[in-house]
């Protein structure tokens, strides 16, 4: 009778020890929180960067647009580098109304002040000026010749120069200048179609 109630005590015993090691497996587990990573934590520790503020005028970026000139048009709130750039805007608005318009090339707004940050500089670009013109070339002085009877080119510090019918004439040499002479007019007219420096008018008392 004892022995059989403790195989009995001994077969409970074990029973609720696997139902307690069954109920401790399928515990759900706890989940931990994710921690943000290390590149969300820095983008929150940057600070968000002002964005940028031009002069409505002359495009140029304004460094302190809180004390910049501004202007309030068609509920919209438009800065200014200078009151003199204030002054063009009001006047006649609707050329700076595009805000993808090519900025001035050429200061037209005339001032001197800077963009309330102290600076005295001018907030338009400078006006670009003109290249000085260039000296003509002189031109080179033609010193060559062309023989009319050997065809050949000759200096005309070394050419034999001679008058006909009151026009100088340049040849060679002096056989050719005979040659010339035997029949002037025909190479009166090839030295003159041949160079610029013949034909010319002979000096007054010059033969």
């Amino acid at each position: 009778m004892r022995i059989g109630t403790i195989w009995s005590l001994a077969f409970l015993l074990s029973v609720s020890m696997s139902l307690v090691a069954v109920a401790q497996t399928s515990k759900p587990r706890e989940t931990k929180p994710k921690t943000q990573t290390t590149k969300q934590q820095t983008a929150q520790k940057q600070p968000a960067q002002k964005p940028t503020v031009r002069c409505a005028v002359s495009g140029k970026v304004l460094s302190n647009p809180d004390k910049a000139p501004r202007l309030i048009y068609n509920g919209r709130t438009y800065y200014f580098g200078c009151l003199n750039c204030l002054a063009a805007f009001a006047l006649n608005p609707d050329p700076y109304m595009n805000p993808r318009r090519t900025p001035q090339t050429t200061s037209t707004c005339g001032c001197v002040a800077g963009d309330g940050d102290g600076k005295t500089t001018c907030c338009c670009p400078p006006k670009q000026q003109p290249a000085p013109p260039t000296a003509p070339e002189t031109p080179v002085a033609d010193t060559k010749v062309v023989c009319p009877v050997a065809g050949e080119e000759v200096d005309i510090a070394a050419a034999v120069r001679f008058v006909y019918n009151g026009k100088v004439y340049y040849t060679c040499c002096n056989s050719c200048k005979n040659k010339f002479m035997s029949d002037p007019e025909t190479f009166a007219k090839k030295a003159e179609s041949l160079s610029k420096l013949q034909g010319q008018p002979a000096k007054m008392g010059e033969e």
